[in-house]
């Protein structure tokens, strides 16, 4: 609803001061203007009274635009004050229906939260016992490797001792044959002596 009573007041006074001319009364086309306007006042006394009097009515239109006026602050007032009643209301339903929404929501996340939770509990387990088992087996591996690799550390010990004993053995072997061969060299110079 449009209260703008203040343009109205001002048109009303400007047409009545458009219908006042303070000029001979007896002009045709003055009286003429005076019968074709809504505001037909009769000014038949001197030129003071009529200023008088259009002072007067100014006057009255001044009252009139304040009342109006003040009825327009008021209404103004009254409809603020609606208005920010329903905002208020509007604002609190709304607050209350984020409230709500906010439970809800919050429900929803410990409900994922847990279901989240439960199920990397169960990835943890399964991925714990697969590694548990890749453990296993890599150390099974691991002591087949260390074993394989001491057994063929042992053989070639082995083998060395053996070469190393062959050896001492041959040596050992070529030695008494020397020594047998020198033995009898010996005895042979014993006998070519005494002979």
């Amino acid at each position: 609803m449009d209260f703008n009573r203040e343009s109205e007041v001002r048109e009303l006074e400007r047409r009545f001061n458009d219908s006042i001319e303070l000029c001979d009364n007896s002009s045709k086309d003055r009286k003429k203007a005076r019968d074709a306007h809504p505001f037909r006042v009769k000014y038949e006394s001197s030129r003071d009274e009529k200023i008088h009097n259009v002072e007067q009515e100014l006057f009255r239109l001044k009252e009139m635009q304040s009342r109006v006026l003040g009825i327009q602050e008021t209404i103004e007032e009254t409809i603020e004050k609606e208005v920010k009643k329903s905002k208020e209301k509007e604002i609190k339903e709304l607050k209350n229906k984020y409230k709500t929404r906010l439970m809800e929501i919050e429900a929803l996340y410990k409900e994922k939260e847990k279901e989240i939770k439960r199920d990397y509990e169960q990835k943890m387990e399964k991925i714990i016992q697969k590694l548990k088992e890749k453990a296993k087996e890599t150390i099974k591996l691991k002591v087949a490797e260390e074993v394989q690799e001491l057994k063929k550390h042992l053989e070639k010990r082995v083998l060395e001792v053996k070469l190393r004993d062959k050896a001492v053995i041959d040596k050992l072997s070529q030695m008494y044959i020397d020594l047998k061969e020198k033995y009898k060299r010996d005895v042979q110079k014993i006998h070519n002596t005494d002979a």
